[in-house]
């Protein structure tokens, strides 16, 4: 057997052993006691989703296509064509709003691991 090969068995076996250690010493702990552990970080969560409901930004951007339709001026036009034609453009600008929104959510996950996951909070709020 070579070298290299038994090397990577005792390597296996230690890694086998410490993995059913800690199954076991996990499976003692009671509920409590996880959840005191897990504490801090259940709370920072439960707050962040709470302070992003109350700040409403799911529901403005609901809206949006029609806060842009009244912030144009839409019910003032004079004929039907140009009122769909602004509610048009105010329905592309809510969705250009999202695709952005979108676009940013996807650089955030990207970059995680290269930016710091508190700069990433910081900056996002």
């Amino acid at each position: 057997m070579p070298c290299w090969l038994v090397g990577a068995t005792v390597v296996l076996g230690a890694l086998a052993r410490s993995t059913e250690e800690e199954a076991q010493e996990l499976s003692q702990q009671s509920a409590f006691t996880t959840f005191r552990r897990w504490r801090p970080q259940l709370q920072i969560a439960v707050l962040l989703f709470f302070f992003a409901q109350f700040s409403g930004q799911a529901n403005i951007l609901s809206y949006a296509p029609d806060m842009f339709a009244r912030a144009a001026g839409c019910a003032g036009m004079p004929t039907i064509e140009e009122v769909e034609a602004c509610e048009a453009t105010a329905v592309w600008n809510a969705g250009y709003i999202g695709s952005f929104k979108f676009l940013c959510v996807c650089i955030a996950v990207w970059k995680v691991e290269e930016i710091n996951r508190r700069t990433l909070l910081a900056a996002g709020t």
